[in-house]
């Protein structure tokens, strides 16, 4: 009927079935580049177009698939569209399933050219992943040229290697793209989301995502926590209007079930990037300012007199990573005050003192914690520190 689209390898075209009347999207390629066929044919899942026939005639070949209506990601960036954290976390959730799906093959199928231009969102907001003139079957198979898109490709396979590992990074770098040309305001948006794109986009293959099952993981658990902080922001508006009503306090919503480790490992995991561990110190600040704004927004949510020591003794041992001295004696103040039975945060804070030359105060907030022990007020088990602590207040060492 159409040409509706072209490529490097040939070109697409809207044909209609005559006898059973349905719409078909049928490409022609050179009979040499047969292979999409192949791979198409052995493929059925819910995202990426099925090839219902197959046709060669002369030097060209005609795949046969179903046809999506639809624009792809780049055309609806082009248009303006911008997509919402939580569009990118569900388009996100879609590339590694379909992801998971064509690495788990046997053999393995890695696409090799992951891009916005290969996603087509319908109308009804379903994801297709199309064009499979990149893939390849095997691990690291050699190809004699890179198959994939300047800004896309992982750098193996300018070398001619292509992984899962490779379709990681194209899912990285594609969710950046359709998120905007800034990447650092994804860092103000969602730090979590930023620093799990980072992970995928390494240029060293052992410092990314190792699976899509792994990202699927994480992108879930991102948009789950994303959509119970919006619930609980809805629920305290709807609360707090009844209340101006009313002119009375009524009730409150009750606090959505949250799993503290869970979000505390989450928060903290950024101390083990590389940019932390072995990074320039600006990196580690940098690291340490998100850290803090993580374990910040957790304490709003965690209000359990437990949590609450846990945090501030974070918050204040965090800021001393970032060299922070005058904000880390400020949570330190902040834990005693509030939380004056937590062992660890007058152990913490005592050694705190006495590492910044601050022995006097250490000496007094020793007093005060030896008399809170002896009142049995203390709560923990004692502690290594508390041993080393002692040992410099009593000129031991």
């Amino acid at each position: 009927m159409e040409k509706i689209a072209s490529g490097g390898e040939g070109s697409i075209y809207l044909a209609r079935d005559m006898e059973l009347g349905m719409l078909r999207a049928v490409k022609e390629l050179p009979a040499k580049n047969k292979r999409e066929g192949k791979f198409l044919k052995q493929l059925s899942h819910q995202n990426i177009p099925q090839m219902v026939d197959y046709i060669e005639e002369g030097e060209f070949c005609y795949l046969v698939m179903e046809y999506i209506k639809g624009k792809t990601l780049q055309e609806l960036r082009k248009e303006g569209k911008n997509f919402s954290i939580e569009e990118v976390l569900e388009i996100g959730i879609e590339l590694a399933d379909i992801l998971e799906y064509l690495h788990s093959r046997k053999p393995s199928v890695f696409y090799g050219d992951l891009k916005p231009e290969n996603l087509i969102l319908t109308e009804k907001k379903e994801l297709y992943l199309v064009d499979f003139g990149s893939a390849v079957n095997g691990y690291c198979e050699q190809q004699p040229m890179c198959l994939g898109t300047k800004g896309y490709a992982a750098p193996e396979q300018y070398e001619g290697k292509v992984s899962a590992a490779s379709d990681i990074y194209g899912l990285g770098k594609t969710l950046q793209k359709i998120l905007g040309k800034v990447k650092w305001k994804i860092l103000f948006q969602d730090p979590f989301l930023f620093f799990v794109l980072r992970k995928c986009c390494r240029k060293k293959i052992k410092n990314r995502y190792q699976s899509a099952t792994k990202i699927k993981k994480k992108f879930l658990y991102i948009l789950q926590k994303r959509r119970k902080s919006k619930s609980a922001a809805i629920y305290a508006a709807i609360f707090a209007l009844t209340v101006g009503i009313l002119g009375a306090i009524v009730f409150f919503p009750e606090k959505k079930s949250y799993n503290f480790a869970e979000d505390l490992s989450q928060a903290t995991e950024l101390y083990y990037e590389e940019k932390f561990v072995e990074g320039k110190r600006e990196e580690q600040k940098e690291i340490c300012f998100y850290v803090e704004k993580s374990l910040q927004r957790l304490l709003r949510f965690y209000k359990k007199k437990e949590e609450q020591s846990r945090l501030l003794l974070l918050l204040a041992l965090n800021s001393e990573y970032a060299g922070e001295k005058e904000r880390a004696e400020l949570y330190y103040k902040q834990l005693i005050l509030y939380e004056p039975e937590y062992r660890a945060g007058y152990v913490a804070y005592g050694m705190f003192l006495w590492k910044n030359k601050e022995k006097e105060k250490s000496k007094m907030l020793w007093k005060e914690y030896k008399a809170m022990e002896q009142t049995g007020s203390l709560e923990g088990k004692n502690m290594r520190n508390e041993i080393i602590w002692e040992e410099r207040i009593c000129g031991k060492n």
